[in-house]
């Protein structure tokens, strides 16, 4: 398996810190309103990964914080007239519902800000003992940038070097905006030259280190210089340059391969950053006590009106970038093997927490970081003043939240994707496909007395990795035994087992099963035997060909998470299973393709089931009681149930071929 890493700049072999352990820290969301749809992305791509990690049968903790006080979430709350805490907890919910219909599935833990803080203070003390870190006199603690050599290194520029023109100057009042109109007519320049992909941010695409890029919070990157005139984020340390406190002059860090398609790296230029720094004026920001520009904040007074915490330096609160190196620390250890987030998260947070974590704890903090890459609403970028703004909320209201989870994963994490009606009706299409084709399966399932589907697949369902049975699959019937892997279920191997049960051979498939590979085997697809007595000679050679599809989905899979073609082998498979499962068809066979689709659906986080089909015990059973009532001709008890059913929103049909159900 290969993961691209941002810190290298290429695609390398995923090795993890613990054999058969992913550890890995996502950066969750500030919550002062609603989740849009750019939050979404990130949700649902490294959920996705997460998943694909356990069906390779790692065991992952997977952690993802949410930020629960920052200036934004103080602002909101002073507007609605509450406690930050209520406004937080309120959001918090909001989000995990939205998560829940997006079928992102939660965090092994979702750590809040406000309740690590005794653990920042630890961390912050300990960077000013090593003199990592500096006390200004009204309480400010910063980070010493100059004291950590490789700063720098995960947006790819020399930033000392960078910022050694700015440390003396003038300019006072004005001067964060005065340094963003001058970077902004650099990064229009700078694009021009390079050229622009039409992605989220001028010069996106374009040459690595050549180009200018406008992030999407407004903070603009010009060939190392970030100009962090940000109205979105605090002024005095989410920006990436001069703010009305401690931003320092950002570095940009272009886009290296957002170009260049599903899985490539597009051509991003290897050469030497160009160093702008001439083209622009220099800058000193009033008020600050900052040994070097590029200093952050590590702690910060309060002002009146704040929640507010002890600390040796001053009544305050911690910084955005130490809550997650403090949490990343607790809850997976001093190094972990993944650390994710959009790619505006690059510079300054990511390079930030390297610096914190990596200068406290003596070890390489995260060994591969991966970043998604923008997304554009019909051409530009997100935004509420151009009335292109949603929510995740607003697209439930016109999709179902499966077509815009189907939409995020059409293209590679890695390549800006471009929301618009026609994608979106295309997404929805291609879901309907899905359903349709297991829908069909199920109807042949029940008439070849397979098992049918009785459990659906969503949020939460999922079988443990290892397992053996597939989320939502009840395999056939009988096979009942957990972690060995029945006909119809998905055979997922521990870390460095010898395949599948039954298989005999190392990573190979089992027979007419699915096969999740041991960490970093490359088991072929190879050959399904008879799974056992009724199946063809065509069917066999149909489920060799479902094996190798299978086959082609891991690949696609293993090269960077490459889900646009794992939905392309997904796809194979449904038109295999529409052209070859019929009436005629043995129950092994029909269970079998069955089970193999929901098992890739369930990897991508794709409900297949249609709310309707997705039946439940309850109304199972009730179904079974009153046949046996009318079978005893008690139509009294018939009737009756059939009316509870109907309250319930039930509505049955009694046809030829048994009773059929669907909610009103």
């Amino acid at each position: 398996m290969k993961i691209y890493n941002t810190l290298s700049k290429q695609k390398e072999e995923f090795v993890p810190v613990e054999p058969g352990k992913v550890k890995m820290y996502v950066c969750g969301p500030t919550v002062y309103n609603l989740i849009h749809i750019g939050n979404a992305r990130p949700m649902i791509v490294f959920d996705t990964v997460r998943r694909y990690f356990e069906y390779r049968g790692y065991d992952v903790n997977y952690v993802s914080n949410f930020t629960d006080i920052d200036d934004k979430i103080i602002a909101k709350a002073q507007e609605e007239g509450v406690g930050t805490s209520e406004l937080t907890a309120r959001y918090i919910a909001e989000c995990k519902t939205d998560m829940a219909a997006m079928n992102v599935r939660p965090a092994t833990a979702h750590p809040l800000a406000t309740e690590e803080v005794q653990g920042m203070l630890d961390m912050i003390g300990k960077l000013v003992e090593q003199g990592n870190a500096y006390r200004a006199s009204d309480g400010t603690v910063y980070y010493r940038t100059a004291s950590f050599p490789e700063y720098g290194k995960l947006s790819h520029r020399n930033v000392h070097d960078q910022l050694s023109a700015l440390r003396d100057g003038g300019m006072a009042t004005g001067a964060a905006l005065a340094w963003a109109e001058a970077a902004v007519a650099v990064a229009v320049q700078t694009s021009a030259d390079a050229g622009s992909a039409g992605a989220n941010a001028i010069g996106e695409g374009a040459a690595a280190d050549a180009g200018g890029a406008v992030d999407v919070g407004g903070a603009v990157d010009v060939g190392g210089f970030g100009a962090g005139f940000d109205a979105g984020a605090d002024a005095d340390d989410d920006a990436g340059g001069p703010g009305a406190g401690d931003g320092g002059p950002g570095v940009g860090h272009g886009a290296d391969d957002a170009a260049g398609g599903a899985g490539e790296n597009g051509t991003a230029s290897k050469e030497a950053p160009q160093d702008l720094s001439h083209k622009l004026r220099p800058i000193k920001v009033e008020g600050e006590e900052k040994e070097e520009p590029g200093d952050f904040v590590l702690w910060k007074p309060k002002k009146d009106g704040e929640p507010y915490w002890e600390s040796p330096w001053c009544q305050g609160r911690p910084g955005w970038h130490i809550e997650c190196s403090v949490m990343a620390k607790k809850y997976l250890g001093d190094e972990i093997d993944i650390h994710a987030g959009g790619e505006d998260l690059i510079f300054p947070h990511h390079e930030n927490e390297i610096a914190q974590s990596e200068a406290a704890n003596h070890v390489p903090f995260a060994r591969y970081w991966m970043h998604n890459a923008f997304l554009n609403i019909n051409g530009t970028k997100m935004s509420k003043s151009e009335g292109n703004f949603f929510t995740v909320r607003d697209i439930a209201g016109m999709y179902d939240l499966q077509v815009l989870r189907l939409f995020m994963l059409s293209a590679h994490y890695r390549s800006p994707v471009n929301f618009d009606e026609d994608a979106m009706k295309s997404a929805k299409q291609s879901l309907a496909r899905i359903r349709t084709a297991m829908g069909r399966l199920v109807e042949l399932d029940g008439k070849a007395g397979g098992a049918g589907a009785s459990v659906a697949v969503g949020a939460g369902t999922d079988g443990a990795p290892g397992s053996g049975v597939a989320s939502g699959s009840t395999g056939a019937a009988g096979s009942g035994e957990a972690g060995a892997p029945a006909a119809g279920t998905l055979a997922r191997n521990a870390p460095g087992s010898n395949g599948a049960a039954g298989s005999g051979e190392a990573g190979a498939p089992a027979a007419g099963t699915l096969a999740g590979n041991a960490p970093g085997s490359n088991g072929a697809a190879g050959s399904v035997p008879d799974v056992g007595p009724g199946l063809t000679g065509d069917e066999c050679k149909n489920l060799e060909k479902a094996a190798a599809l299978v086959k082609k989905f891991e690949d696609a899979m293993d090269d960077d998470m490459n889900t646009a073609d794992g939905l392309a082998a997904l796809f194979e498979m449904v038109k295999l299973a529409n052209s070859t499962a019929d009436e005629g068809s043995s129950a092994g066979y029909i269970g079998k393709m069955k089970s193999t689709l929901e098992t890739l659906c369930d990897v991508l986080g794709i409900i297949p089931y249609e709310a309707e089909v997705s039946l439940d015990s309850q109304v199972e059973e009730m179904i079974e009681r009153r046949q046996a009532a009318r079978k005893a001709k008690d139509f009294k008890l018939a009737d009756q149930i059939r009316d509870e059913l109907a309250g319930m929103g039930i509505a049955l049909e009694d046809t030829k071929d048994g009773v059929k159900w669907k909610r009103k």
